[in-house]
């Protein structure tokens, strides 16, 4: 049995993604403004998963631009992993680590980008269960 269970799919843009259907999805949109000529307002998926959740929008910026955002935001010398999820190019970077788990996927499809950040909700680290990590796993894997 997939560590999915019973589905529904997440539909954003050119995407689906297969979540649990007992996961509850909110979204949360955000304004910026502080460039009166750059007025843009951004739609996050969040799918909560219990001890973790998915962050979920949609880009126009390329893969190469992920290690970029990292190196910006919180690391240097990042080292980003090449992979493709049912023939969808992507890059990952992170990890389930110490003091957070903080994972982030982006996939690039014709010209839009779909960028996945799982956190978990318990600060300090706590690892995740074998199912946590599976179920992690079979959502990334189910995008189309």
């Amino acid at each position: 049995m997939s560590p999915l269970g019973d589905t529904c799919l997440l539909c954003l843009g050119n995407y689906e993604i297969a979540i649990p259907k007992n996961a509850p999805v909110s979204t949360t949109i955000t304004k910026r403004n502080s460039n009166i000529a750059d007025q843009k307002i951004y739609t996050h998926w969040n799918v909560d998963l219990g001890d973790f959740y998915f962050q979920i929008h949609l880009s126009s910026d390329p893969l190469s631009r992920l290690k970029v955002f990292i190196e910006k935001s919180t690391k240097t010398a990042v080292v980003i992993e090449s992979l493709n999820v049912n023939e969808i190019p992507g890059k990952k970077w992170g990890d389930y680590s110490s003091p957070r788990t903080w994972i982030d996927w982006w996939f690039r499809k014709d010209e839009l980008t779909l960028c996945l950040n799982l956190q978990s909700t318990i600060y300090p680290f706590a690892p995740p269960s074998e199912r946590d990590k599976l179920l992690h796993d079979a959502i990334i894997q189910s995008i189309s």
